[in-house]
């Protein structure tokens, strides 16, 4: 897929993330930031620390500092 800087600010960023099919984003951690996911299209697999979540679009859910996470993409038309 690819990702997009919509805005980039000193305290905050937006992003526009695409997970092509069958796809995931590596696992990743952050000592400095948390972060705040929506889901635009699709449907996306998220894990965090241990659990795992389907979100829909329209969805959302929040990701702590510190706290290790990852986006997938199981199905077969692109996850925004």
């Amino acid at each position: 897929g690819y990702f997009e800087t919509l805005i980039s600010q000193v305290q905050f960023q937006v992003k526009k993330v695409q997970v092509n099919p069958k796809s995931a984003l590596s696992l990743q951690s952050h000592n400095y930031r948390s972060e705040h996911w929506i889901i635009v299209e699709g449907e996306a697999k998220v894990t965090i620390g241990k659990e795992i979540k389907i979100l829909s679009e329209g969805e959302s859910i929040y990701i702590p500092l510190n706290t290790g996470h990852r986006l997938e993409n199981t199905t077969k038309i692109p996850l925004v």
